[in-house]
């Protein structure tokens, strides 16, 4: 037996399905997406070693820290310059903070390089998180250091001999 509905019943019978397939459609940027781990297998081995090596001194380690989340243009940056200067960090992370389990008072950056960085960026990165107070303790992938040489490393920065060490 079919249904005998005029056009406008129709009609209003479709409008909820019209209006979802509406919304889905509109609220859609077109972009798919996936997850991702947040850290590589090397890097994660790397953090459970920074973990070892300062859990006993009240530091914690925070990977993958976007820079525009501890570092801002300084205060006599104002207009462009202030747009400019922020864009020379803002879509730079560090790979990990060590920081004052109390207070998360930034210790030292440290960043586990490979391959993929470049020296003069490096050097620029540098610049930038030294000028706002922030010393960087950089290793290389290939021969990261163990606990007591990472205990050492953060010693010789804390006593202020050094703002960056490159301990390759």
């Amino acid at each position: 037996m079919p249904l005998d509905l005029s056009p406008q019943q129709l009609a209003l019978l479709a409008l909820p399905l019209l209006l979802l397939l509406a919304y889905w459609l509109l609220r859609s940027d077109g972009y798919s997406y996936a997850g991702k781990p947040i850290l590589t297998d090397n890097e994660l081995g790397f953090y459970h070693t920074l973990c070892a090596a300062f859990a006993d001194d009240g530091i914690v380690v925070l990977p993958q820290v976007a820079m525009n989340a501890f570092i801002k243009p300084g205060p006599g940056e104002t207009g462009k310059r202030y747009a400019a200067a922020r864009a020379t960090f803002a879509q730079k992370h560090v790979d990990f903070l060590l920081c004052a389990a109390d207070t998360l008072e930034i210790i030292a950056i440290v960043e586990l390089d490979d391959r993929t960085h470049s020296l003069e960026r490096d050097l620029a990165r540098d610049a930038i998180t030294r000028s706002a107070g922030y010393p960087t303790l950089r290793f290389h992938s290939r021969r990261k250091p163990d606990i007591e040489e990472l205990r050492e490393c953060l010693d010789e920065v804390c006593r202020g001999k050094v703002r960056t060490l490159r301990a390759y």
